[in-house]
């Protein structure tokens, strides 16, 4: 009997990261062949997006060929198809910020949607028109956060792995990446204001900050020349151990600021002004930044920053409701991405079974 073939596609290796959990799974059945295909920064080999995993003997195919093989199943968290002959498409959210891009009409073009959680589907039912029970929309969850939710990483191993004392408060800067936001505007003053409190800054850049085609400033040369002792640039693309060890995150933007909403700790966010009001799809009637403190200054973070961490439990039940409203239960999302990737393959539930 013919292998299912399932084709996976990556703009980036952060994309990976948000199905490595259910490929993980999947790997394992014989009846599944897993294919990769990618374009990292406008490079033809597929390869160069996958080169920081261990994917084994995994087997790999350029885009312009891609298009024209007739897969069981594609799958990725980007809108592009590179695997446009499939027999069915399924999307797998890249993540959800306040700016709500992922609810755009691209998304409709794919069999199914892997829904991150209620909010997500309502945003969708409302913004198109939607019938409640269209079968594209599957309430799935965020493959991703199973592990942080299950809490499988160690804080103090990642400290000291990033060369960062364990016994001192830790927070998470990760701003997003675009013109005009807190990285853009006000980055290194940022960086060189938490520098100066008595507390750990890990740095957690998006991966387009470090690409000089859509930045102003080289961030990967200028942050290494700012940063304290007690401060690091992290450069894995897997965001969830960073989050594990961060008592407190700060962003503007960035979709890890919900993420981070699953274990209950407080965040900062800088108010974007004028940026936010120009995207036409951003809510802040029900959530924006109302689960954090907001401030405008890199000169407001002392005062914001050791405000929440003597406050820990300030918004908790907001940020409880946040989290249940954004993440479909979290901590068994794999199982339920696993169970329906195999539906579409037309195989049996599997390891998702139980």
């Amino acid at each position: 009997m013919r292998r299912k073939r399932l084709l996976f596609f990556a703009k980036c290796p952060m994309n990976y990261v948000l199905f490595a959990p259910v490929h993980e799974r999947l790997r394992r059945d014989p009846e599944i062949e897993i294919t990769f295909t990618g374009k990292l920064r406008g490079e033809r080999d597929p390869r160069l997006v996958y080169e920081p995993f261990d994917l084994g003997d995994a087997r790999f195919c350029r885009n312009s060929r891609a298009r024209f093989v007739r897969w069981d199943l594609y799958v990725s968290p980007d809108f592009r198809m590179a695997g446009k002959r499939a027999r069915v498409k399924t999307h797998l959210f890249h993540g959800f910020s306040i700016r709500n891009f992922a609810i755009q009409p691209r998304a409709l073009e794919f069999d199914r949607l892997h829904l991150l959680g209620p909010y997500m589907k309502r945003r969708f039912v409302e913004t198109f028109d939607l019938d409640e029970e269209d079968p594209r929309l599957e309430e799935v969850g965020m493959p991703k956060l199973d592990a942080l939710v299950a809490r499988r990483y160690d804080r103090a191993a990642v400290l000291e792995e990033l060369g960062l004392d364990p016994a001192r408060k830790t927070v998470l800067f990760a701003p997003t990446w675009i013109e005009g936001g807190c990285l853009d505007t006000q980055g290194e003053e940022i960086v060189r204001a938490l520098g100066r409190l008595p507390i750990n800054t890990i740095v957690k850049l998006h991966d387009n900050s470090f690409d000089l085609r859509k930045q102003r400033t080289d961030w990967g040369a200028v942050l290494p020349r700012i940063l304290t002792p007690s401060q690091v640039l992290a450069r894995g693309f897997d965001s969830n151990p960073y989050l594990a060890a961060a008592d407190l995150l700060i962003s503007d933007a960035s979709s890890v600021a919900n993420e981070f909403l699953v274990l209950d700790r407080p965040l900062v966010f800088f108010r974007l002004g004028e940026l936010e009001a120009s995207w036409p799809s951003t809510d802040r009637r029900t959530w924006g930044t109302r689960t954090g403190a907001v401030i405008d200054r890199a000169a407001e973070l002392e005062g914001a920053v050791l405000g929440a961490l003597d406050d820990p439990g300030r918004r908790s039940e907001l940020r409880q409701a946040a989290a249940a409203d954004f993440f479909y239960a979290p901590g068994t999302a794999t199982e339920r991405a696993e169970r329906s990737l195999r539906t579409s393959l037309g195989l049996g539930a599997g390891a998702a079974a139980g």
